[in-house]
């Protein structure tokens, strides 16, 4: 991982310009909770699905 700031790159559709933008501090911000948030809901499915691989095991025996 660099130490570069993370970056946006806006497109625009009728002209075609290409600009890039270091990200401002709230879409950083916004980002990190988007990745915490998706990290957490990975979790708990992951979570759910071995709860779920247990109980069938269970009925299984």
């Amino acid at each position: 991982m660099t130490n570069e700031p993370p970056i946006a790159i806006e497109i625009n559709c009728e002209t075609g310009v290409e600009t890039v933008r270091p990200l401002t501090e709230q879409e950083i911000l916004q980002r990190e909770a988007d990745i915490a948030r998706s990290e957490a809901e990975r979790a708990a499915k992951e979570a759910a699905e071995a709860t779920e691989a247990a109980e069938r095991l269970a009925l299984a025996t």
